[in-house]
């Protein structure tokens, strides 16, 4: 409709934020957490009630954000975590408001974003315990056959 939206990126320790503004009004807020198991990305988006006939419009940016700046396409996993933290340091930094889902959603909105993200990376950490028990499993089996192999050629000398 003619209608040009701001959008800012910036990464906050454990997760990447866009805020979405409407000339110097921030209208919307999209929350990726950095932990992404199984390859997964997750996003939140927060909107003003006032412009909620632009979520088609971020759920298609959304997408396209993910493809542009974290693609992983054709890409196949089992059994992966990665945990990230990042923080940007540039002129978008003053764009973003802390409190910004508090002020327009409360402060228990937050508080489950939050938590959410603290499970998500508690969840993340797990699993990749779990892979290292694997992983070091495996090369353990590995070491033994070859010693085993090695014991038997010893043996027919």
């Amino acid at each position: 409709m003619g209608k040009v939206y701001g959008g800012y990126s910036i990464d906050k320790g454990k997760k990447n934020i866009v805020s979405i503004y409407d000339e110097d009004t921030q209208i919307a807020q999209i929350t990726k957490p950095l932990t992404v198991i199984e390859n997964l990305d997750i996003y939140f988006l927060h909107i003003k009630e006032d412009f909620a006939s632009l979520i088609p419009v971020l759920s298609f940016f959304t997408v396209y954000y993910d493809y542009r700046k974290y693609n992983n396409a054709g890409e196949f996993t089992k059994n992966s975590v990665e945990i990230s933290v990042n923080y940007s340091y540039d002129k978008n930094n003053s764009k973003y408001n802390p409190n910004w889902i508090a002020e327009e959603f409360g402060q228990q909105t937050l508080d489950e974003l939050n938590a959410f993200l603290d499970n998500l990376e508690a969840e993340g950490r797990d699993q990749a315990k779990r892979i290292g028990k694997l992983v070091a499993l495996s090369f353990l089996i590995i070491i033994l056959i070859a010693l085993i192999i090695l014991f038997i050629v010893f043996i027919l000398l």
